[in-house]
């Protein structure tokens, strides 16, 4: 009976059907929501899982749902809900995907979409100090502009990742100073900072701006010399 069912079926009519309703809700499809290849993928609150991209349509879509904590009895991460609603909203900036490779990107229904910084590598051992309910997409406001770097970037955004991954007394590896901002959030949380800078004129911003975070004075290890010393000796 299945099988007489499934023959009688006109394929070319559900294909135009499913069209249809795509093209209904603004969707193309010629970009597919999931695959059979991603229906295997990680799920979870600090996990991200790409979706290609946005036909998602209403009532009829279901998208996985992280548990805020393990469900030992089922052992599952997550459940299946259906999609309540969809709503359009205008935005403006990058849009970031964890499986674009490094100093890549790609178009997905007209976005360009950029590769994402990322934690860790799979396989490779590390800490994870917050809970399950992190994301990878962090909020935090720009600091004010200033003549010191052009790209100036908020203490709090490096705080957040610092508490998330490393303990109190760790080592923190920066090899693009910029403005010291990494110096300054290791400084308040009890990390130790190494930072590298090619630019002297950003060496000194950083330097400058430790000193006046912590009151103290940059010693040059190998003779004992301070920053300020330093600056008036000729070279």
């Amino acid at each position: 009976m299945i099988s007489k069912i499934y023959g009688s079926l006109d394929l070319s009519v559900l294909r135009s059907g499913a069209y249809k309703m795509l093209a209904d809700y603004g969707r193309r499809p010629s970009i597919p929501f999931t695959t059979k290849e991603t229906l295997y993928q990680k799920c979870s609150r600090r996990v991200t899982v790409q979706v290609a991209a946005c036909n998602i349509i209403p009532e009829i879509m279901e998208v996985p749902v992280a548990y805020e904590k393990w469900d030992t009895e089922n052992k599952k991460t997550f459940e299946w809900k259906p999609i309540k609603s969809v709503y359009r909203k205008h935005y403006s900036g990058l849009v970031y995907s964890l499986d674009v490779e490094k100093d890549k990107h790609y178009i997905a229904d007209g976005i360009v979409t950029h590769n994402c910084l990322y934690g860790w590598k799979d396989g490779a051992s590390h800490l994870w100090a917050s809970d399950r309910k992190q994301t990878t997409l962090l909020d935090f406001a720009k600091p004010t502009r200033n003549g010191d770097h052009p790209t100036m970037k908020p203490v709090g955004l490096f705080e957040y990742q610092m508490l998330n991954n490393t303990k109190g007394g760790d080592v923190v590896l920066d090899s693009f100073g910029g403005s010291g901002t990494t110096l300054i959030a290791a400084e308040k949380n009890g990390r130790i900072a190494r930072i590298m800078e090619l630019d002297p004129k950003y060496c000194d911003v950083i330097i400058k701006r430790w000193q006046e975070f912590t009151g103290k004075d940059a010693i040059l290890e190998r003779n004992s010399i301070t920053f300020n010393e330093l600056v008036d000796v000729p070279i």
